[in-house]
C-alpha cells in the first residue's frame, strides 16, 4: 500500500505522521543491528535490577547479567546482554505520540516495515501480549536481512496515555529461540509509572 493511501485511526494518515512512523520504524529495526558494534555508551546501575525511565513514564526489569547503556542518539537507555558470537542481544524503547487504537497503530508499523525492507523482511508472528500488571499490548516477530546479516526482532507495542511505546528486542538470527522466552519474561515486567 503506497504511503499516501494508508489509513489510520480517524481518516487518512497525513504525510507528517507517515514520516514520523517511518522514522520510528527505521530506528527500531536498523539501529539495533548496529548496537552490537557500539563500544561507547555509559553503563548505569539501576534501582534493584529495574530500569526506571521517569522521563518516559515507564519501568522494566533488567535481565540477569544485562546492563543499561546510555547512547547519545537514543532517548531512552538500551538494555544490553552479554556479547555472544559477534552479536549483542539488546532491547531499545521508542515512544510515539498517538491517541489511536493499538491494533491500527501496529497495522501501520507492519506496513512501514514491509515498505522499508521489501523482500528483506519476513513477518513471522503477530499476537496479543499481556504484561504481569495486565497491560494489553501486541507482539510482532520479524526477521530482517541487514548488510548481509540476519536479525530477529520482537516488537512489543503498548498503549499509554496519548502515546504508544514500542520495545524492540533484537538478536542475531540463529540464537533467536534461546532469547524468545527471556524477551517475553522481561517484557511482562513492563509497566507505566507516574
Amino acid at each position: 500500500m503506497p504511503l499516501g493511501q494508508c489509513h489510520f485511526w480517524n481518516g487518512n494518515l497525513q504525510e507528517d505522521i507517515v514520516r514520523k512512523i517511518k522514522s520510528l520504524i527505521v530506528f527500531l529495526i536498523v539501529a539495533p543491528g548496529f548496537i552490537s558494534c557500539a563500544t561507547t555508551g555509559k553503563v548505569a546501575k539501576e534501582e534493584a535490577g529495574r530500569l526506571y525511565e521517569r522521563g518516559g513514564g515507564f519501568s522494566i526489569m533488567i535481565p540477569d547479567a544485562w546492563e543499561t547503556h546510555e547512547m547519545a542518539e537514543l532517548k531512552y537507555k538500551v538494555l544490553r546482554g552479554p556479547a555472544d558470537n559477534d552479536s549483542t542481544p539488546n532491547i531499545n524503547f521508542v515512544d510515539d505520540a498517538s491517541d489511536g487504537q493499538l491494533d491500527l497503530y501496529v497495522d501501520n508499523v507492519i506496513a512501514q516495515l514491509e515498505n522499508i525492507f521489501n523482500e528483506n523482511i519476513e513477518i513471522l508472528q503477530r499476537d496479543d501480549f499481556v504484561t504481569a500488571k495486565k497491560l494489553k499490548g501486541e507482539k510482532v516477530v520479524v526477521n530482517t536481512l541487514q548488510k548481509g546479516r540476519q536479525f530477529r526482532h520482537i516488537l512489543y507495542c503498548f498503549p499509554g496515555n496519548g502515546v504508544k511505546m514500542v520495545a524492540t528486542c533484537t538478536v542475531a538470527a540463529g540464537s533467536d529461540e534461546a532469547f524468545d522466552e527471556l524477551f517475553d519474561q522481561t517484557m511482562k515486567t513492563f509497566e507505566w509509572i507516574q
